[in-house]
């Protein structure tokens, strides 16, 4: 997105448009920040969508741990979902797993 820099507001989107298509296959290797997550071999993907598990392909990863947000009205886990993603977050549920496991990434042992 980019934005008006005397009101703040998004006047314009920028290119490449990334949206719920085309995730998985925007070329990041042209990105700035392509630069600081090269070298690195494991991914959190997050997603809402069983397309959003694309989002991953074209990344030379060791480890890929797929988290899926699924908002149900009546409350129940698509078995999709639960076959797909290796966790589940339901009913509009908080960030709290994700943050869990990135403070428990970041301990340093001695």
């Amino acid at each position: 997105m980019g934005f008006n820099e005397e009101t703040g507001i998004c006047d314009h989107f920028k290119e490449p448009l990334i949206h719920a298509l085309n995730k998985g296959k925007v070329n990041i290797k042209d990105n700035p920040y392509y630069t600081k997550i090269k070298n690195r071999n494991n991914i959190i993907l997050l997603g809402d969508t069983i397309g959003d598990l694309q989002m991953a392909s074209g990344i030379n990863h060791d480890t890929c741990l797929s988290i899926g947000f699924y908002n149900a009205k009546d409350n129940s886990i698509n078995e999709e979902y639960k076959k797909m993603y290796d966790i589940v977050v339901t009913n509009d549920g908080s960030l709290d797993v994700i943050n869990f496991i990135i403070e428990a990434m970041t301990v340093k042992f001695d």
